[in-house]
């Protein structure tokens, strides 16, 4: 339970078409009795718009999801990705003062949703509209938004800019729910430091148990074959966590990159790489500045 508060003003009793908000839903929620445009203007009827006022917005809508000839198609005649627009064009066309989008895209295969993700921030930014985006796809969130709410069984675990959620995680919930991480035991600090400087001092204290634990992304590992031993030490691998002799269990390659798994000790590390190794051993390397420590969940400073 809670309030809803919009600009201070209490709006939890509110009926729902008196909070001044339009969601937008997944399953597009049209009405399969009206045309595109009749979809569109159905919310300005509501609201007892002059006729020529709704045509002239209902054509300015259809123009800004770029469908501007498809005012008479029935809603049957549309795409998946046609009857989002239309759906989304309906949600603004009253002006509310939120927009609620409760996962969008969902439905939509991958190109098409890469797609409007871009007509949808372009369309946030031409009529500067509070938006609310729900969405469980974290690429999504991280290139839409201009800051990002994450949270988990109804509480919330960090609210920040995209790059701040992602690098500078508040949890070890939001490091891993937003993105491939690597977490590994504390335990395994003594046994794979390299340090010449007091960069290590943040590691060089107790353990503080089992659920001590560090996290660091897959595109922060630096991958050193057995053939490059010589060229690991010119490159300055100090003040690094380095993992020596890792075994390559697991290669997919993923169109842009490769992800590897390497296994070290009994524990499994994930790395990036533009192409496929050669050999099957390798050391891991890991800058400190890039490593963040969690006890219980909470973040070690």
């Amino acid at each position: 339970s809670g309030t809803i508060e919009i600009d201070g003003q209490d709006v939890t009793d509110y009926a729902p078409d008196k909070r001044s908000t339009a969601v937008v839903f997944q399953d597009y929620a049209l009405f399969p009795n009206m045309n595109a445009g009749k979809n569109i203007a159905f919310p300005l009827k509501l609201r007892h718009m002059p006729r020529a006022e709704i045509n002239a917005r209902v054509e300015e809508l259809l123009c800004a999801v770029k469908l501007d000839s498809f005012s008479k198609r029935r809603t049957n005649e549309l795409s998946g990705g046609e009857k989002q627009r239309i759906a989304f064009a309906r949600a603004l066309a009253a002006q509310p003062e939120i927009l609620l989008l409760d996962e969008p895209l969902s439905a939509l295969d991958s190109k098409l949703r890469k797609d409007l993700r871009r007509e949808i921030c372009q369309i946030h930014r031409e009529f500067a509209q509070t938006t609310i985006y729900v969405t469980h796809d974290q690429s999504e969130a991280l290139s839409m938004s201009d800051r990002i709410l994450v949270m988990n069984e109804g509480r919330i675990q960090q609210y920040d800019t995209p790059e701040n959620v992602y690098n500078h995680p508040a949890n070890l919930f939001t490091a891993t729910f937003m993105g491939e991480g690597n977490t590994l035991p504390y335990s395994i600090i003594p046994r794979s430091l390299v340090t010449s400087s007091v960069d290590s001092s943040r590691f060089v204290y107790q353990e503080m148990g089992s659920s001590h634990c560090i996290f660091f992304r897959p595109e922060q590992v630096m991958i050193t074959l057995e053939s490059d031993v010589k060229k690991a030490y010119d490159l300055e691998l100090c003040n690094t966590l380095r993992f020596a002799d890792c075994e390559l269990v697991c290669a997919d390659y993923e169109g842009d990159r490769w992800a590897l798994e390497y296994r070290f000790e009994k524990n499994l590390i994930v790395a990036y790489s533009p192409v496929r190794p050669n050999g099957v051993k390798a050391d891991l390397s890991v800058r400190l500045d890039r490593i963040l420590q969690f006890n219980e969940g909470k973040l070690v400073n």
